[in-house]
């Protein structure tokens, strides 16, 4: 008979609990508690820029949530087909902003692909770009270097020595052709005219 009336009495207390568990005041809190921030924390992005092969690579970001950060972190790779990096991006001083650096020996590619993750303290996260879909930011050779000037052909300044060559022989051939005729018409060792000039034809030479 006593057994038989603790048990029931067992009974009620459990049921009782579990009645002022899920229909109390008390209850209903811890399970809004539980779900009460649903907000995924905002990213903003800068433009990207371009960058330089080998240098420090500095990814930044404002990211804020309405609540409280957990973590932001940066997935980087140096070009296409490599596995992911990652890194913590910290704020700058009190600002919203975020950033990381990239060090110059991980960037020696042609372009420097990465995405950012914000997850706040709920658990709500927030991707700015995907391992399968990156941003994108395009890194260039050294900038300083000087681009060497092309050098003038040289076949154009061979042929114009040539047909300079090939005019000054023949304009040769004609001074001695026109002395010869002259010299065969008078008969005679012709007698010197002042108003002969002396010709020099300089060829140069190929």
């Amino acid at each position: 008979m006593k057994k038989g009336l603790l048990k029931r009495l067992e009974c009620a207390v459990v049921a009782l609990a579990y009645l002022v568990l899920t229909f109390s005041p008390v209850g209903s809190a811890v399970a809004l508690a539980q779900g009460a921030d649903s907000e995924a924390p905002s990213i903003q992005l800068p433009e990207v820029e371009e960058g330089v092969i080998g240098e420090t690579q500095v990814i930044s970001a404002t990211v804020s949530d309405n609540d409280e950060l957990a973590s932001v972190t940066l997935y980087y790779r140096s070009g296409a087909g490599k596995d992911y990096q990652s890194i913590d991006m910290t704020p700058i001083g009190s600002t919203s902003i975020h950033s990381a650096s990239v060090p110059g020996n991980e960037a020696t590619a042609d372009s420097l692909q990465y995405y950012i993750e914000a997850v706040d303290v709920s658990g709500n996260r927030t991707q700015e770009g995907f391992s399968f879909d990156p941003l994108v930011r395009v890194l260039n050779a050294d900038g300083n270097q000087v681009a060497q000037e092309p050098k003038e052909s040289t076949r154009g300044n061979r042929g114009r020595k040539i047909l300079y060559g090939a005019l000054g022989v023949l304009v040769l051939g004609a001074l001695v052709a026109a002395a010869s005729d002259s010299g065969g018409s008078s008969g005679g060792p012709a007698a010197d005219d002042p108003t002969d000039v002396p010709v020099n034809i300089v060829i140069d030479p190929l």
